[in-house]
């Protein structure tokens, strides 16, 4: 039964697999391609670790693809009650823990330039929690939601 649900799963993750190439370049840094798209996104480690850290590091991709997930996700919820994604802003905030070379905490803050109900803000951050990225991570990642409403 086992082996049959293994089968089922990786014969699924090639049906939908989306191939992205690395390629090592000068400088400690690295470039990203993703298949059927124009997009090169260059890498270099992290300042953090002694490296020089001018482009994007792996973990800040990560923080990125977690942020960009959760606003799909929350988009249906966005688009039926009704708020502007014009008002809607994700921060994304990690912190590194330079002892065991990693993240060591992820914190979320879905701002809405609008007044919203509280049962909406509740099913945004209950939605957010579900995004793709947030269920293979291992670390904690705490998410807030709030109003933020012009003065």
């Amino acid at each position: 039964m086992l082996i049959i649900k293994i089968y089922e799963l990786v014969y699924l993750s090639f049906e939908n697999m989306r191939e992205i190439k690395i390629l090592y370049n000068n400088n400690n840094k690295c470039s990203v391609a993703i298949n059927n798209s124009n997009t090169i996104i260059l890498t270099q480690s992290l300042k953090e670790f002694g490296w020089i850290g001018e482009e994007l590091s792996s973990t800040d991709m990560l923080a990125a693809a977690l942020g960009t997930c959760i606003a799909t996700t929350i988009e249906n919820i966005l688009e039926s009650n009704n708020i502007s994604h014009h008002k809607v802003e994700i921060l994304v905030k990690k912190e590194l823990s330079l002892i065991h070379r990693g993240i060591k905490s992820i914190s979320i803050d879905i701002i809405i330039k609008e007044d919203v109900k509280t049962n909406v803000l509740r099913m945004i951050k209950k939605a957010a929690r579900t995004c793709l990225v947030s269920r293979i991570l291992l670390i904690n990642i705490n998410i807030s939601v709030l109003t933020l409403l012009p003065t």
